[in-house]
């Protein structure tokens, strides 16, 4: 799908709750090539995968509403300016939980762009970009993730200091495959945040502790 302008794939104005979907190889000519929110949304158990726009190449936010993202794929998403995957013009507040946003190559652009409003990021994996999260505006807060990046934070960001870098072991990032391996650093270093399940259906926790991503 294309768009002229705003949301190549949807553009939703008012509330939204999107689970179980898949935004895939959708065009925005501005904003938000998978999705544009500028209502309320919760997103669970979704994917975005190879959209493209000239700012939020995966999903963009708009407007100072609650928003929350869990158990998401974010995947070789692009953006000619900012937020290859996502792009926060303002939300307040907008939580990812238990996101994976990665790729099979090093993207050039941030994968979080954050303008404007209040976003917390827990459990998730930032991985295979220049820049992990760019913050030019609002408050960012982050802990309990695991970041793979040329540079992690570019911009004020509030660390919880349990976050690490590490090497992710994804089981095919060629073909979109991000489950986690036995020795990827995601495994067992997330904190309980009320998710039973994972994308696929797995109970969390299982082995000891709980696993940081969508996986």
């Amino acid at each position: 799908n294309t768009a002229f302008n705003d949301g190549g794939g949807a553009l939703i104005l008012g509330a939204a709750v999107i689970t179980d979907t898949a935004f895939m190889n959708n065009l925005s000519g501005l904003h938000g090539g998978g999705a544009q929110f500028e209502g309320a949304a919760h997103v669970a158990n979704s994917t975005y995968i190879n959209n493209t726009s000239v700012s939020g190449g995966g999903a963009y936010f708009k407007t100072a509403s609650a928003k929350q993202l869990m158990n998401v794929l974010f995947a070789r998403n692009s953006a000619a300016t900012n937020g290859a995957a996502i792009y926060v013009a303002d939300a307040s507040p907008l939580a990812l939980v238990h996101v994976t946003i990665a790729g099979p190559a090093l993207n050039p652009r941030a994968a979080i762009f954050v303008q404007g409003g209040t976003v917390s990021i827990t459990n998730s994996i930032v991985a295979s970009h220049t820049t992990g999260i760019q913050r030019t505006g609002g408050v960012v807060s982050e802990n309990y993730n695991v970041f793979a990046n040329t540079t992690q934070f570019d911009g004020s960001v509030s660390s919880g200091g349990a976050s690490i870098t590490g090497v992710m072991s994804f089981v095919a990032p060629a073909t979109d495959d991000y489950r986690l391996t036995a020795g990827s650093a995601a495994i067992n270093r997330g904190v309980d945040m009320g998710v039973d399940t994972d994308f696929f259906g797995d109970v969390r926790p299982q082995g000891g502790g709980f696993d940081v991503g969508y996986d």
